[in-house]
């Protein structure tokens, strides 16, 4: 029987992929793929589109490639429109206050899925927006549409990379996979990972995307098997260790998750979401004194960047009693 995964669980999930998989490293490790979103804007001019929502990945493309979308306040990124869009994925509340200013009847959601998990997982639960298509670069939902065709459409975008060279066609596909698990649509994502298998199963795209499903579903064990293979390729491939470290976190094997955590770190120390990662990790295996000290750094940093510190200091502010704890005071 498959084990149940809760929705703690599943929003803890989302912020470790977040945290080790775009955590920062350097470039000789990094393994995050960015494909072009020329597909998806196809999508959009063929069926039409008035009011669009896009998020922060989205926004470079679409500036580059479709400025005449934008108004002319918004051709700068720090608008406070732009701004607000970027932040909706996180807040569904806010996506709601600019649905209802703008009445939007598409959203185009691009760039890594689970950064936009809270707002992904809002859509499918309000049953309002369909997701109509997606790629390599994108999701992209609509308002109130009757029939389902994303299947087809999943096939022409398919069919469209046929030519491409085998590992192009094998990381596309791989990506794509990580976008329909991220949307809900594991039966499809099935059908996507098995093609990318048959291309090039032994790619470690491939197998962190087929760790990634497994992790959705709960089978932690498979999912270590499937990052083990990829990192036997790729010592630092960052995607695998990503979905190493969630399987053995859940698995509760937290000193070994550990272990990992600590080699992400040293790629990437000043990166908040890693050391706020490290600092969960670091609590589960009784390091408190460490804990707090990551915790410590961490807000530093993001008061250095001029960004709201808020929910770490929650954090720091319910771990400080801890570090007398472990100090015996």
């Amino acid at each position: 029987m498959m084990p149940k995964v809760s929705s703690i669980q599943r929003l803890t999930m989302s912020l470790l992929f977040l945290v080790l998989l775009f955590g920062g490293c350097s470039p000789k490790t990094s393994s995050v793929l960015v494909f072009s979103g020329d597909e998806s804007l196809r999508y959009l001019d063929a069926n039409g589109r008035n009011a669009i929502y896009f998020n922060g990945p989205a926004y470079p493309e679409l500036v580059l490639k479709k400025p005449a979308w934008f108004r002319a306040e918004d051709l700068n990124p720090n608008s406070e429109r732009i701004r607000a869009m970027a932040q909706a994925v996180q807040n569904p509340k806010l996506f709601r206050q600019l649905d209802r200013q703008e009445h939007f009847d598409a959203l185009l959601i691009a760039g890594d899925p689970n950064q936009s998990r809270p707002l992904l997982d809002h859509l499918r639960k309000s049953g309002d927006w369909s997701l109509e298509w997606a790629d390599a670069f994108a999701l992209i939902f609509r308002r109130g549409v009757e029939r389902d065709q994303l299947g087809e459409r999943l096939k022409e975008v398919r069919l469209g990379w046929v030519g491409l060279r085998v590992q192009e066609r094998a990381e596309r596909l791989a990506v794509l996979g990580d976008h329909l698990v991220a949307a809900g649509r594991m039966d499809d994502a099935r059908g996507v990972l098995d093609e990318a298998t048959s291309v090039m199963g032994s790619l470690p795209a491939v197998l962190a995307s087929e760790g990634r499903y497994r992790l959705e579903r709960g089978e932690w064990a498979k999912a270590v098997a499937m990052a083990d293979r990829g990192l036997k390729t790729d010592p630092r491939h960052r995607p695998s260790l990503s979905v190493k470290a969630q399987a053995l976190y859940f698995s509760k094997r937290f000193q070994e998750a550990y272990q990992l955590s600590k080699q992400l770190l040293e790629d990437s120390p000043k990166d908040p979401l890693m050391l706020f990662a490290h600092a969960k990790i670091a609590h589960e295996i009784g390091g408190f004194s460490e804990e707090i000290e990551v915790l410590q750094r961490l807000i530093e940093i993001v008061e250095d960047q001029k960004r709201s510190t808020s929910s770490y200091r929650y954090f720091w502010g319910r771990r400080w009693p801890r570090r007398g704890m472990a100090m015996g005071l």
